[in-house]
């Protein structure tokens, strides 16, 4: 589930606290707060950066040892 899946505004505009609805969808109070500030879902999504391990740099051979059918050390 998306961290504001059925947060939004609506309960809010009723007068429901923030703790209320933490508590009703079992998440923090920050990510309430965080969902009910932001103007439409896109705000709350970040740019994440590709993630590197030891490996990249040799990918190109592995996927062509790999084609080769060599998948043992």
């Amino acid at each position: 589930m998306p961290p504001c899946g059925g947060i939004g505004e609506g309960p809010f505009q009723r007068g429901v606290t923030i703790g209320e609805v933490s508590e009703q969808f079992g998440v923090d109070g920050k990510i309430v707060r965080r969902c009910a500030r932001a103007a439409a879902a896109q705000a709350l999504m970040r740019e994440r950066p590709a993630r590197t391990s030891e490996t990249t740099p040799h990918r190109p051979y592995l996927v062509r040892r790999w084609s080769e059918e060599c998948d043992n050390a």
